[in-house]
């Protein structure tokens, strides 16, 4: 004869509850994860992470890359990093001058725009509001613009743009030398900087040392009697802000050949 088995009522409700209960929370952190994966982006790009409540998942905000460089909530970009329109870097020659360096940056609501410390202090001047920066004649060596965007959650994000003022080329020469027939001149009291040195000449005759501060002219008979214009030209050139040159003479005057 077989026995039955026989359960109480009240041991099938608790039981019947015991899986109730496993059945709904392994579906609720089913859930939580399948949200939690969607709602990762599948590149490595830096965004919010709202809380989580569940025991399996982070209960606190945190960033997911290594710099929060935009923040997401709901899927939305919240700040972007500015981005000025002539780009990281660029280079002008000293001068008096203004030039603006815009920047914008994705959802901002304001951008603001600063100079470093050594700009200011030798005199050169920024507007906060357009980036309009007002260089000094005397001025030469990096200035450095930051853009700051502020946005509609309150954080603000930077950027930085760097200008190399290059120097101008300076040339100085003044003087006079008498020669003779067929003689030569030694130039002296010469003065070039910010560039590439050379010389030319209206003579007959021949420059020696035609690339540096003191060269030697050798009058020809052809010369004889007339007044030799030597020029000095200092040469600066560079790729982004192009070519300045600064030009400078001296005199040689030559005796007619005696008889």
């Amino acid at each position: 004869m077989k026995k039955k088995l026989l359960f109480r009522s009240g041991s099938v409700n608790r039981n019947a509850s015991v899986i109730l209960f496993a059945v709904v929370f392994m579906s609720c952190n089913a859930m939580s994860f399948a949200q939690v994966k969607s709602a990762t982006p599948a590149t490595p790009e830096y965004y919010r992470i709202a809380s989580i409540n569940t025991s399996n998942s982070r209960t606190q905000a945190g960033w997911s890359g290594q710099m929060p460089d935009r923040q997401v909530s709901t899927g939305k970009v919240l700040s972007s990093t500015p981005e000025f329109a002539m780009g990281p870097s660029s280079e002008i020659f000293q001068g008096e001058k203004m030039i603006t360096y815009d920047a914008m940056a994705k959802n901002s609501e304001k951008m603001t725009y600063s100079l470093d410390n050594n700009s200011l202090r030798a005199g050169n001047t920024i507007d906060p509001e357009n980036g309009d920066v007002t260089y000094v004649k005397g001025w030469s060596g990096y200035s450095k613009i930051t853009a700051t965007a502020t946005f509609e959650n309150g954080l603000t994000a930077s950027a930085t743009h760097t200008v190399m003022v290059h120097p101008l080329p300076e040339a100085l020469c003044s003087g006079k030398q008498i020669i003779t027939c067929n003689g030569m001149a030694i130039v002296s009291g010469v003065e070039a900087a910010n560039g590439s040195v050379s010389w030319s000449h209206n003579g007959s005759g021949k420059l020696i040392n035609a690339d540096s501060t003191n060269p030697t002219y050798v009058a020809s008979s052809a010369d004889a009697g007339q007044t030799v214009i030597l020029t000095l030209t200092v040469k600066a050139s560079y790729k982004e802000c192009g070519e300045k040159s600064a030009t400078a003479s001296y005199i040689v005057e030559v005796k007619p050949c005696s008889k």
